[in-house]
């Protein structure tokens, strides 16, 4: 997953604009706390929407 991240920063720095979207499902979402963390750490736009 952090390669993705990484590989997407790069294009976050070229000039690219792209973000990062979850969908939680009835049951909940099964995002780790890690992955939002790398994203808010490298600049990446993430978002999660709650079903409903």
């Amino acid at each position: 997953m952090q390669s993705q991240i990484d590989k997407d920063a790069d294009l976050i720095d070229l000039g690219y604009r792209l973000e990062w979207h979850f969908f939680a499902g009835a049951t909940g979402w099964a995002v780790d706390a890690a992955v939002l963390d790398a994203l808010a750490e490298s600049g990446i736009p993430f978002f999660v929407h709650l079903p409903g």
